[in-house]
């Protein structure tokens, strides 16, 4: 008797167990398709940004006129946001190969 409450109460727990990581995994499969999306939609944002930035520079000099004071500024923001996006890659590519040059160092070091 005592055996099959324990079989049982086994099986239970069991059951509780697979339930829990099948919610777990369903969570993380829905953070993934989430962050999926996000990552998408920012690309898609960008690639139109540039294209929009892409025109009004072309527009500008097939008309051979100035940009406006407000298209010159959306012109220059995308700009500067892009070279702050190089800047942070190189320092964090700096960054890395200083920690694994570290890591070298104190390897040696041993």
């Amino acid at each position: 008797m005592q055996n099959s409450q324990m079989n049982a109460q086994s099986q239970q727990q069991s059951i509780q167990m697979k339930a829990q990581m099948d919610a777990q995994i369903e969570q993380i499969q829905g953070d993934y398709k989430i962050n999926t999306v996000k990552t998408e939609q920012a690309m898609r944002s960008e690639s139109d940004m540039q294209m929009f930035v892409m025109d009004i520079l072309k527009k500008s000099y097939e008309l051979d006129k100035p940009l406006t004071p407000e298209l010159q500024q959306i012109v220059n923001n995308y700009f500067q946001a892009q070279q702050a996006k190089a800047m942070a890659a190189q320092q964090q590519i700096a960054a890395q190969q200083q920690a694994e040059a570290e890591a070298q160092q104190e390897q040696e070091a041993q």
